[in-house]
């Protein structure tokens, strides 16, 4: 009898062992932010959304597609750009050296359709290599409200295996190991347009947002 109490505690220290490592892990998982993840706006008006993913260990490189279901014609993409700086951005450099411009490069080219935008960036310096961590600007996308109805942002990985036998890794830290977010493929914000609408954004719900 008291081999089974001893053996039922041991069984249950290791559930709750493996209960802990698994909240642990999931906090510390990559997630993909958008700020303002939740806008309002009057018809005419602009909203910059901010895409983050947080957090990041030793990032490297990113690859990120945000596409809106816009039947009603609410949104329009009127610019897009990854967060291109050398020191906490998406530039890639032969040598390392900031000062000599001719070998860097921020290429691949954001990527603008009619109802999504894809952006795709690394950091590759030469010796001076080093990753992105915390919470890491990928980019951001400048909308501009042009009809009434709601629009939601859908996020997904930039890309997917481009041929059948390959693999194609978005989020990659500098130790090599792949780090694609949790929480995509998702719809992680909304902006909401009216003809009298009042300018509002938000980090979380409700959604709409309520303007005070």
């Amino acid at each position: 009898m008291k081999e089974l109490r001893t053996a039922t505690k041991l069984f249950g220290l290791i559930v709750f062992l493996i209960a802990a490592f698994l909240l642990v892990d999931a906090a510390q998982a990559l997630e993909i932010q958008l700020v303002p993840a939740i806008a309002q706006r009057a018809i005419g008006g602009k909203v910059r959304v901010h895409i983050y993913a947080d957090p990041a260990v030793e990032l490297i490189s990113m690859g990120i597609k945000l596409s809106f279901n816009d039947p009603d014609q609410v949104l329009q993409v009127q610019g897009a750009s990854k967060y291109e700086d050398f020191d906490q951005g998406w530039v890639m450099d032969a040598d390392g050296d900031p000062l000599t411009t001719g070998d860097q490069y921020k290429l691949p080219l954001v990527e603008i359709g009619d109802n999504d935008v894809t952006m795709i960036g690394g950091r590759l310096m030469g010796t001076t290599t080093s990753g992105l961590s915390g919470k890491v600007l990928l980019g951001w996308i400048d909308f501009a409200a042009i009809g009434n109805g709601s629009s939601n942002l859908h996020v997904d990985l930039g890309r997917y295996n481009p041929q059948e036998g390959e693999t194609y890794d978005n989020f990659v830290n500098l130790d090599g190991t792949v780090d694609e977010p949790t929480n995509v493929p998702a719809n992680l914000g909304a902006i909401y347009v009216k003809a009298d609408a009042c300018e509002c954004d938000r980090e979380v719900p409700p959604w709409p947002p309520a303007c005070t």
